[in-house]
């Protein structure tokens, strides 16, 4: 672990390019691209079900 001191004044700065480092070498929250577009699915039919039981309820 390496610890670093920065200005007050550039904290913004350095929190941007902290969640660029983080971003570009973190592993996919699904690595699997199958089971990613399931759940993705999964999830859209669940919303376009409940928006049509609202509309459709009596």
């Amino acid at each position: 672990m390496y610890l670093f001191g920065i200005r007050k004044n550039d904290i913004d700065k350095v929190t941007a390019l902290n969640y660029l480092a983080v971003g570009k070498f973190r592993k996919p929250f699904i690595s699997n691209p199958v089971f990613r577009w399931f759940v993705i699915l999964l999830g859209v039919s669940a919303l376009a079900l409940s928006i049509a039981g609202f509309f459709l309820k009596k």
